[in-house]
């Protein structure tokens, strides 16, 4: 992005940077198709080494066409310093989230994990207003537009990565489709919102990012509340369109965000903007994906607690469904136990895959609140953006 930005006069950069974000997520739509195609034919284990090829792709087009740096200019050292607390902030706040639900919210891991994150993390910030050369410029915060930029940033991370993965991974557990078929769910919804993010970057440079931020909240608001009413019987079109409505919204937003932060930045600060930008867009969707997985993981433990009490021999509606269950079994000439055992068995099943439809239900209604809180921050850039006009 800081290539794009110093390459582009300021009246250009709106379409250069939705270029830039429609590529991002273009690559979001067919990366799950790409993996789902590899763990059908190759296995999981091989995900690991799919990106390779893609890589050495890259550095090569980089040798090849990206603008060599001024060797005139002033090199400043790298902050390994900051780089290292950072580093170690993240991963351990991140392990804390993950493991929480598995190893106990109070258990002694769980809570170094916190302690040694939250410690890092305050290092880390204490290091970028003290040291000369730092990997985050906390000066630029106090510019009420850019600091509005970047709270929007998180919740384009958080709502890009959380669709890209809440998806397929629905489209798996609850639909019961393929690696292949879920990664397929997303294709479409990535070609479209590519497209549209290009032209969303054109409209930057003409009009106010705030109208489109507020129409790609809407748009986010909508889709994932929508998918938060499915389940095992939701037709695979609903989820396309809906998909399609979720990646939409992220095209009006992207471009606007990462406009509207730059427009608030001065000239020398712009290099060390694009890349807080980036930073910040980039941890939202890591800690938004971290959190929605948890939040997931504990609301289906709940569901299934809850729908495994109520399985008893006194409900009616239980004891209709294991005869219903042990009377297809009739023909087939099974022993009465052991069509008994099945049917337990099957209801069993039922109970899981019930559970983790209504948690996969509130983790797309988590998502849909997410874009809510957004309106706030969309707010106060409006504003900000506003007074300075004035």
């Amino acid at each position: 992005m800081t290539t794009i930005i110093s390459l582009y006069p300021p009246d250009q950069r709106g379409r250069a940077i939705g270029l830039y974000v429609g590529m991002l997520g273009l690559a979001v739509g067919f990366g799950p198709v790409v993996g789902g195609i590899t763990v059908d034919a190759l296995g999981w284990r091989w995900i690991f080494f799919v990106s390779l090829p893609f890589i050495g792709l890259a550095l090569t087009l980089g040798a090849l066409f990206m603008p060599e740096d001024d060797r005139t200019a002033e090199k400043k050292p790298f902050d390994w310093w900051g780089y290292g607390l950072l580093c170690i902030a993240l991963l351990s706040l991140m392990s804390a989230i993950a493991g929480g639900h598995r190893e106990g919210w109070w258990s002694d891991l769980i809570l170094s994990y916190w302690l040694i994150g939250v410690a890092a993390t305050v290092a880390f910030i204490a290091s970028q207003h003290y040291r000369e050369t730092r990997l985050l410029d906390f000066s630029l915060f106090p510019d009420p537009r850019f600091a509005a930029a970047i709270a929007l940033a998180v919740v384009f991370g958080i709502g890009n990565f959380g669709i890209a993965y809440a998806i397929p991974v629905f489209g798996q557990l609850v639909l019961n489709l393929t690696p292949t078929a879920a990664g397929l769910l997303l294709l479409p919804a990535g070609i479209i919102s590519s497209i549209a993010t290009v032209l969303v970057g054109r409209m930057v440079d003409r009009m106010s990012p705030f109208i489109l931020i507020m129409v790609g909240i809407g748009m986010g608001f909508a889709g994932t509340y929508a998918l938060s009413a499915g389940d095992a019987n939701t037709p695979i079109m609903t989820l396309l369109v809906f998909g399609i409505a979720c990646r939409l919204g992220q095209s009006f937003m992207g471009p606007s965000i990462t406009a509207s932060a730059i427009r608030a930045l001065p000239p020398e600060a712009i290099t060390q903007g694009s890349g807080t930008i980036s930073f910040f867009r980039q941890m939202g969707g890591a800690f938004g994906i971290n959190c929605l997985v948890a939040a997931v993981e504990m609301r289906t433990s709940f569901h299934h607690h809850s729908l495994g009490t109520t399985q008893h021999g006194a409900n009616r509606a239980t004891g209709e469904f294991l005869s219903d269950v042990r009377s297809l079994l009739q023909p087939t000439g099974i022993p009465d136990p052991v069509a008994d055992q099945v049917a337990l068995k099957f209801l069993e099943s039922s109970v899981a895959a019930q559970s983790d439809a209504l948690a996969w239900r509130d983790g797309f209604l988590l998502l849909a609140c997410i874009f809510i809180l957004a309106v706030l921050p969309a707010w106060l850039l409006g504003r900000a953006q506003r007074a300075k006009a004035y």
